[in-house]
């Protein structure tokens, strides 16, 4: 959330900041609701409900006939954040690994908590706005969101941040790599080795990286009369990595196949070596484009954990998502051990 959306939102951010801040003095009450109420220029119940989800989420307590008093310390659960992704299978995968590493490594620093939360299902099955209450912010990895956990997520209080994959809607808040020079590098590999007619393997539906990514290639398409035939462009699941086989044996079939074509990951890539006979480039920079002799774009996962940690805790300083806009990481072009690499 940009914005607190609701009044009684924006008077629990403002005590909630204050009591992280030691704001309330050494006995630690909170002012009286009419108080609040003239200060803030709030109804008695708007107020009430403010006090009602900070007693609920463990911040402050209620003594009858005395008051509201915060707790001595914010709950533990307070010290977590949750990190969502669509399936358990990503957290084996080495780039969202190493992104693992990095998010952990910087959260830790400050004794934060990484929660790892995956769920094939929509997220809103899941009440996401409950799941939030656990948590001081929400990490993102899943781009699979249905239009009601997206209303939930713009609705929630606490911080939240894209990782890597993201929705449209939260472009602005994401952090994230750069597929866009990804699908360059790729492509102008290609178009250095004289390659004119190529093909193109994406990996997801709806998935905004891989739009970022086709961008970059059909950009380097155009600047060098490179031609890429929409029949020449495939959308797999992540899930079916191996139909890329079965894609190389159907262009070798073809009376004017792609001499080249540029897959949005190594695991495509190595699929479709077993059935294509033409140039081939890779995504991610996992270890097996090097043991397949695959050139590929590999990015920093680990650099990008780093950086969605130093924004998230910048948020929860400040009780929302910053306007603070951070640079997405940029990748390398990798060639084989054999011949080399190059930026």
């Amino acid at each position: 959330m940009a914005e607190p959306k609701y009044k009684y939102q924006e008077l629990k951010r403002e005590l909630t900041l204050r009591i992280r801040n030691g704001g309330f003095g050494p006995d630690g009450q909170i002012e009286p609701e009419l108080s609040l109420m003239k200060r803030f220029g709030l109804s008695r119940n708007t107020v009430r409900q403010a006090l009602r989800e900070l007693e609920n989420e463990g911040y402050i307590y209620r003594r009858r006939g005395k008051g509201s008093f915060i707790r001595t310390e914010i709950p533990s659960e307070k010290r977590k954040i949750g990190f969502l992704l669509y399936s358990s299978a990503y957290t084996t995968y080495p780039l969202t690994a190493d992104l693992i590493r990095g998010l952990d490594a910087g959260l830790s620093q400050e004794g934060y908590l990484l929660d790892i939360m995956v769920s094939a299902r929509s997220f809103h099955q899941e009440n996401i706005a409950e799941t939030a209450k656990q948590y001081a912010a929400l990490l993102i990895g899943a781009y699979q969101l249905d239009e009601l956990t997206l209303q939930a997520l713009r609705e929630i209080s606490i911080p939240i941040r894209f990782v890597k994959n993201y929705h449209r809607d939260f472009s602005e808040s994401a952090i994230r790599f750069d597929y866009r020079a990804a699908g360059r590098l790729a492509a102008g590999y290609l178009a250095e080795r004289g390659k004119k007619n190529l093909g193109l393997i994406l990996l997801g539906n709806r998935c905004c990286i891989m739009e970022d990514f086709q961008e970059g290639v059909i950009q380097v398409c155009l600047e060098n009369g490179i031609r890429l035939s929409e029949r020449h462009i495939f959308h797999l699941d992540y899930e079916r990595t191996a139909d890329a086989l079965e894609i190389g044996k159907r262009l070798e079939r073809e009376s004017d196949p792609p001499d080249g074509v540029i897959c949005a990951s190594d695991e495509l890539a190595a699929e479709l070596r077993n059935g294509y006979s033409g140039e081939i480039t890779g995504c991610n920079g996992i270890p097996l484009a090097a043991e397949r002799g695959i050139p590929t774009v590999k990015f920093n996962g680990y650099a990008l954990g780093r950086v969605a940690a130093e924004a998230i805790l910048t948020d929860i300083k400040s009780g929302m998502t910053s306007r603070k806009q951070y640079g997405q990481i940029p990748p390398e072009f990798l060639l084989p051990p054999s011949a080399g690499s190059r930026a």
